[in-house]
Order: C-alpha cells, then sequence, then structure tokens
C-alpha cells in the first residue's frame, strides 16, 4: 500500500478543482468563453485525480459515493451557468442591434439632453436650465473650449424667475462678433438677496441629431462636435416650420431690413447703417438748444478695439440726426472687408454758460436687403448678403419713406 494516495489528499485536490470551476462560472458574467474554457481544463484535473484516487484507494475504506455524486452536480451547475449566461449574452447582443436601429429614428430630429455643452454650428443654440425661488439676479456666461469667456449677460428679472426658462445662443462674442464653430459651455449663475451664489439646475441643451453610432456596448448620438448616449436624452420633437413663421418670413424678402443686435458688413469699403435716436434721453433737448459740433461713427473689430472713427460731420445735419429711424449708406474705401460694430459720436457745443453736450456710444444697426428665404436644419433663415439671420434677429423693416442719407468718405 506504499502507493496509494491517501483520501484526504485526493479529496482536497477534487475540491480545490471543483470550486476554482465554481468561481469561474459564478464570475462569468463578459467572459462566458474563459470560464467555459477554465471549467473545461479544471473538469479534465479532475477527472484525473478521480481516476488516480480510484486507482489507489484503500479498499478497507473506500470512498463513499455520494462524495462523488457532490462533485459531478457542482460541475454540472456551474456548465449550466456558463451555458445560461451565453444565452444572455446572445440576447445582450440582439438588445443592442435593436436599440442602435431605433435610435436612427433620432436622426434629423430636435432633442433636448442632459448637461450645459453647446454645439455651435453656425445657428443660434437653445437652452433650458431651472431657478429656483431664492434667486435674485442672475448671469449668463459662454466660455469656449479652452474655458475662455467669450460672453457674459446679465439677465433680466423674467428670466429667472422660479420655473424653467429658455434662452437663446447666436454665437457672438461680447462685442457682437460672431466666433468660430465649435464646442461651448453655458452656465447660468444665480445670486440669492444677500449675495450669496445659488444654483440653477436641470440644463438641458436643444441641438439636432447629426448622426448615430454604436461602440463600447453603448448607442451614442452626434451632436455635431460632442456625443451623448440615450440615458442623456429628455425629448425629442420633430423640428416643424409654423406657417405663420413662413408667411412673416416671405414678407420681408426685397425689403431693407434693420438687424438689431449684429454687426455691420463691410464689402469693398460699402456698408449700410440704420439709427435712430428718437429714444436717446436728453437729445432731442441739446438738438434744440445746442449747436452741433461734431457726429462721428467709430469701428471696433472682434476683439473690440477701436480700428477706425470716421467724422462725418460735414455730411450731418440737425435733420438727418432728428427723431426717427434713418439709414446712411456710405463708402468707406480705406476699410477692409469684415464685420464691425459700429457707434455714433455727436457732440454738441453750448452757447454762453451753457456746457456742451456728448453723446457717446448711440447703437448703430445693420441695414441689409433680404435676398431670399432659407431652411436650414429645419428652421427658417433669412438671406442677407451671402449671410443667414434668423427672423428674430429684425428689429424692423426699413420702408421706401424711410429717409436714406448717401454718404462717401
Amino acid at each position: 500500500m506504499s502507493n496509494t494516495i491517501p483520501n484526504t489528499t485526493a479529496q482536497s485536490a477534487i475540491n480545490a478543482a471543483t470550486a476554482s470551476a465554481a468561481v469561474g462560472a459564478a464570475n462569468a458574467g463578459g467572459r462566458t468563453s474563459q470560464s467555459l474554457k477554465t471549467l473545461s481544463d479544471n473538469f479534465g484535473s479532475f477527472l484525473r485525480l478521480l481516476t488516480v484516487q480510484l486507482q489507489n484507494q484503500d479498499p478497507l475504506s473506500p470512498m463513499e459515493t455520494h462524495e462523488f455524486t457532490s462533485q459531478l452536480v457542482m460541475f454540472a451547475g456551474a456548465e449550466q451557468a456558463i451555458s445560461t449566461n451565453q444565452k444572455l449574452d446572445t440576447l445582450i447582443g440582439i438588445g443592442q442591434k435593436n436599440e442602435a436601429s431605433q435610435a436612427l429614428n433620432y436622426y434629423g430630429k430636435q432633442v433636448r439632453v442632459k448637461g450645459n455643452k453647446l454645439s455651435f454650428q453656425g445657428e443660434p443654440v437653445t437652452f433650458q436650465y431651472t431657478a429656483p425661488a431664492e434667486v435674485a439676479s442672475a448671469e449668463l456666461t459662454v466660455r469656449d473650449s479652452a474655458g475662455k469667456v467669450v460672453f457674459t449677460k446679465p439677465l433680466e428679472t423674467s428670466q429667472f424667475q422660479q420655473g424653467e426658462h429658455n434662452l437663446t445662443w447666436d454665437g457672438r462674442n461680447q462685442y457682437g462678433y460672431q466666433l468660430a464653430k465649435g464646442l461651448y459651455t453655458v452656465v447660468v449663475s444665480g445670486k440669492d438677496s444677500a449675495g450669496s451664489l445659488v444654483n440653477t439646475s436641470d440644463m438641458t441643451v436643444t441641438a439636432a441629431v447629426k448622426g448615430v453610432e454604436h461602440k463600447n456596448g453603448k448607442t451614442w448620438l452626434n451632436m455635431g462636435y460632442y456625443q451623448v448616449t440615450l440615458d442623456d436624452v429628455a425629448s425629442i420633437t420633430m423640428p416643424g416650420l409654423n406657417v405663420e413663421d413662413q408667411v412673416r418670413a416671405m414678407n420681408f424678402v426685397g425689403n431693407n431690413v434693420l438687424i438689431i443686435g449684429s454687426t455691420a458688413q463691410v464689402k469693398n469699403g460699402r456698408l449700410s447703417l440704420a439709427y435712430n435716436t428718437a429714444g436717446i434721453a436728453n437729445f432731442g433737448k441739446a438738438l434744440g438748444s445746442e449747436i452741433l459740433k461734431a457726429v462721428k461713427l467709430k469701428f471696433y473689430n472682434q476683439s473690440g478695439s477701436l480700428v477706425k472713427t470716421q467724422d462725418i460731420t460735414a455730411k450731418m445735419d440737425m435733420a438727418k440726426l432728428t427723431g426717427g429711424e434713418k439709414r446712411i449708406d456710405m463708402t468707406i474705401p480705406d476699410l477692409i472687408n469684415n464685420n464691425y460694430r459700429v457707434e455714433m459720436q455727436v457732440d454738441f457745443a453750448g452757447s454762453g454758460s451753457v456746457t456742451g453736450s456728448t453723446f457717446n456710444k448711440i447703437p448703430m444697426g445693420y441695414s441689409g436687403k433680404v435676398r431670399r428665404v432659407v431652411f436650414n436644419n429645419g428652421e427658417i433663415r433669412l438671406e442677407i448678403n451671402g449671410v443667414l439671420y434668423n427672423p428674430s434677429d429684425v428689429g424692423s423693416v426699413i420702408s421706401s419713406e424711410t429717409p436714406v442719407f448717401k454718404l462717401s468718405s
């Protein structure tokens, strides 16, 4: 009996092999093929150990049959668990394919996605946020992909009252210049009456789905400059074109319009501006009691720097500055092609002991003729000198009765 293997040793080896296989099966999620190989290897070891034990067991103290049965049942259970996982993997794969197929229905539609990322692609971007009751003031801040602040604006009271709000950013910076397409982030920061910060919540962004992609076991929606999963979608809508909006837009075609909050386009030194001094406090009083001294136009570039001051005093008079909307068509040959923010400065000279008045930063709107109506990404846009504008940017139509003054340098 010197070659006999003690029952306890063989039993210990068999139990170890069995336990290893069971653990492999229990942790088989996502690793079914590897677990099946581990079970096969362990089962081979189990059979070899079992054969050696049968050959060398003590006839006077044979292994009890329930030990065999228990070990075989454990292996059978592990094998069944792996088989179940294989079927689950198949079902998961089918479900993922179905999800990707269903996600195609999102393509081209407007969705609201959770978060504060703005994919600016040349068109205004709309976002939503929820303001709590304690907000007493709020500010909107937009940053570029490098974290640099490119736009900031205090919000009006109606824009931070308790509840959900919608705002639209047109892709312009602090000075009214159009920024490059790309990824931006938006933050609405609120303060309570004591000046302490109050966080807004539930921020979402409305954007069109540009594509659908399946990767890393998930379905992703392409929002332009970033991607989101289906779990990030708060709602989905089909972009529609309201008939009234279409009719209103078509009425602009062929007319000169005043674009509010926009920069003026200069091409070959030519530009068209509109202005209205009627709403400027004390301007009419100065016109009636003081002497016109100087009228200047100031042109600012994209960074907000003053690049040119054009003196137009000799071509202006009281009649051209009196109340009501007026338009200037002018040519400044040395002004390079670009977009500029333009302001008017009017200086008056007093008489006797009366001090003269100066009115700085009289806003000049951009005036241009609407060539056609364009439907871009499900939205209505007006084409003016090759640039698309939102009809809501139109402040007024400059009628044939609007005085037009043609100036040249």
